[in-house]
């Protein structure tokens, strides 16, 4: 949802794509593709992320806080700061005079430093999973970043959906709501017993699509 703004919701007699941005114009989608990619010659990052901020900022409302980039992402961006940034990256990360280390508290996730202009926190994320194609994908692609306004999880929140149960005595399936479904049988194959499980078919909605905003090279 938040690179593209669309989930797949897949299962028994469903094959649905939800379009959180269906309403958006093109204009007012929450994605940018970059003219020049940062690792071409002429690339100026930092006027692509301050352009891009301050259109967040002038048609949204939101106040832009944070990139999570993917490793191709954070390499070419630190080839700037290296070459063009003292000033740029305060890797201090000192708020009021005072040096606060911010730490990341989730796993595959590694913050990198501060940019001063404009005013983000960069994070990388090396979240995977592995597809039905057998390959390795990650959450956040290696080439995307993805700038995140401030107080983001105000406007997103988690919904169930209905799940299946079938009664192992009548063979009769009817659908329950909640956020974990317990059901449990009697198992007479090996190995045999009581069998117990939970449910949960979670989506995560967005109400207000356009707090994350999706930058292409």
């Amino acid at each position: 949802a938040i690179i593209n703004g669309k989930v797949p919701i897949k299962g028994p007699q469903v094959n649905a794509v939800y379009d959180f941005w269906r309403y958006l114009s093109d204009d007012e989608k929450p994605q940018t593709t970059l003219s020049t990619k940062w690792t071409a010659s002429g690339a100026d990052p930092f006027s692509d992320l301050n352009s891009i901020c301050e259109d967040i900022a002038k048609n949204v409302g939101l106040v832009p806080k944070e990139l999570i980039m993917g490793t191709k992402v954070w390499r070419a961006l630190r080839s700037f700061l290296v070459k063009d940034g003292k000033d740029t990256l305060d890797i201090r990360r000192i708020e009021l005079g005072q040096i606060a280390p911010r730490a990341a508290d989730a796993n595959a996730v590694s913050y990198k430093g501060h940019l001063l202009d404009p005013d983000l926190d960069l994070y990388v994320y090396t979240g995977n999973y592995q597809g039905t194609d057998g390959k390795i994908h990650y959450y956040i692609p290696d080439d995307v970043a993805v700038i995140i306004c401030q107080n983001a999880a105000d406007y997103t929140y988690r919904a169930y959906g209905a799940v299946n149960i079938i009664d192992d005595v009548t063979g009769v399936t009817t659908m329950r709501t909640g956020a974990r479904v317990p059901d449990s049988w009697v198992q007479q194959d090996s190995p045999s017993g009581q069998v117990v499980r939970v449910q949960s078919a979670p989506l995560m909605i967005i109400s207000e699509s356009r707090v994350f905003h999706t930058v292409l090279g």
